[in-house]
């Protein structure tokens, strides 16, 4: 952030995008990632809610600095920088890239961004009625099968009818569940990723 200070005072034309993502989906995805190159990534072997915490810390202490260097070039620039949490672009890419595409100065955003959001949409919803259509489609089956066999008990019913596939979820719903409670309580508890929620303004519910 400390390098966009030359740039935004050599020419007045430039604009500056600041994207913030919560910690916990950061630390998800780095435990995800096979790159071993990825910054703080010795920190996630195990399964420690310690290793994972100093993982977030990596990206809170980074994402700290830079919010506060942000705010500075802010009153020194004003109107020049935009602030944007992932969280919220995922949720609603329509009104997001309004706004991006807004504060370049070009206006709405254009008809073949709004086609492709459109496609990824609807490309979306497609997968979660498959996967629905598929869960349904898997407890009927096994259901009828117990039923058929007549000889399993209650317990293995209950085991037999619940859904055999993953349905769809969202790149949120993906990181909410890959983190134990304890994993992201320990992030959210850290007095460095607190100060994060503070400076991003940001509820980690």
């Amino acid at each position: 952030m400390l390098s966009m200070d030359a740039l935004l005072a050599a020419d007045p034309d430039v604009r500056v995008i600041h994207l913030l993502r919560d910690p916990r989906g950061v630390v998800s995805s780095r435990r995800s990632a096979h790159d071993v190159s990825v910054i703080g990534r010795y920190s996630l072997t195990g399964n420690s809610s310690e290793k994972v915490r100093r993982e977030a810390v990596v990206y809170c202490r980074t994402a700290v600095r830079d919010i506060r260097v942000r705010q500075v070039l802010e009153d020194r620039y004003p109107g020049r920088i935009l602030t944007l949490n992932y969280e919220d672009v995922v949720v609603d890419l329509h009104r997001h890239a309004d706004l991006v595409y807004r504060f370049l100065g070009v206006g709405s955003a254009p008809n073949e961004t709004r086609v492709w959001i459109d496609k990824n949409n609807a490309a979306v919803a497609k997968a979660k009625a498959l996967a629905a259509a598929n869960m349904s489609m898997s407890v009927s089956v096994s259901v009828s099968r117990h039923e058929r066999l007549g000889r399993r008990s209650a317990r293995s019913k209950d085991k037999a009818s619940k859904p055999t596939r993953n349905v769809y979820e969202s790149p949120l719903e993906k990181w909410k569940k890959r983190l134990a409670p304890a994993d992201s309580a320990a992030i959210v508890n850290d007095h460095t990723c607190r100060e994060y929620f503070r400076l991003a303004r940001t509820n980690p519910s």
